[in-house]
C-alpha cells in the first residue's frame, strides 16, 4: 500500500521560486508604502491642524507651548482621532488587500510613536489627554481600515455592467 501524499498549498514559496525577490518585492513595497502613507497622513494632518490652532488661539498656549484650555484639548483630541481614522483608511486603500492587517501594523507603529511622544511631551498636556490619545489610536486606525475594506467589498458587489439609476 502506497502512502498518500498531502498537498498543503499550491502556492510557491520564495525558496521554490526561481526569482523570489522579483515575485514578492512589489507586494512588500506596496505594503511598506501603504503604512508610510498612513503615517504621513496622520503626522501631517495632526501637525497642520495643531499649527492652525496655535495661529488662531495663541492665548490658549503658555510660553512653553503647553495647552491650558480644556475645550481646546478636546478639539485637539477630536481632530487627531479624525486624522488617525483617515490614516487607517488611506493605508488600506494603498495596500489594496488585507486592509485590517495593514491597519494593525500602522496602529502598532503609531501607538509606539504616540507613547514616546507622550513621555517626552508629558508636561505640555494633562495626563488624561495623553491616555485618551493612546487609547484611541488602535481603534481609530482599525476603524479606518475596516471602512476601507467594507467600501471595497461593497464596490465589488455592484456589477460593472449594470447602469446606475
Amino acid at each position: 500500500m502506497r502512502p498518500r501524499s498531502v498537498v498543503v498549498s499550491r502556492r510557491r514559496t520564495p525558496q521554490q521560486s526561481a526569482e523570489p525577490v522579483s515575485e514578492y518585492l512589489p507586494t512588500i513595497a506596496r505594503s511598506l508604502a501603504a503604512v508610510a502613507a498612513g503615517i504621513i497622513v496622520i503626522g501631517a494632518g495632526a501637525a497642520g491642524a495643531g499649527a492652525t490652532l496655535l495661529r488662531f488661539f495663541p492665548h490658549s498656549f503658555n510660553e512653553d507651548g503647553a495647552i491650558e484650555s480644556q475645550p481646546l484639548l478636546l478639539l485637539l483630541l477630536a481632530y487627531t482621532v479624525v486624522f488617525v481614522v483617515l490614516g487607517g483608511y488611506v493605508t488600506g486603500k494603498i495596500a489594496g488587500r488585507f486592509e485590517m492587517r495593514h491597519g494593525f501594523a500602522l496602529s502598532i507603529i503609531v501607538l509606539l510613536c504616540s507613547g514616546v511622544s507622550a513621555a517626552v511631551f508629558s508636561d505640555r498636556a494633562p495626563a488624561w489627554w495623553h491616555f485618551s490619545l493612546l487609547g484611541c489610536v488602535v481603534p481609530a486606525i482599525m476603524l479606518g481600515g475596516y471602512a476601507r475594506s467594507e467600501h471595497r467589498r461593497r464596490s465589488r458587489r455592484r456589477s460593472p455592467r449594470s447602469p446606475r439609476a
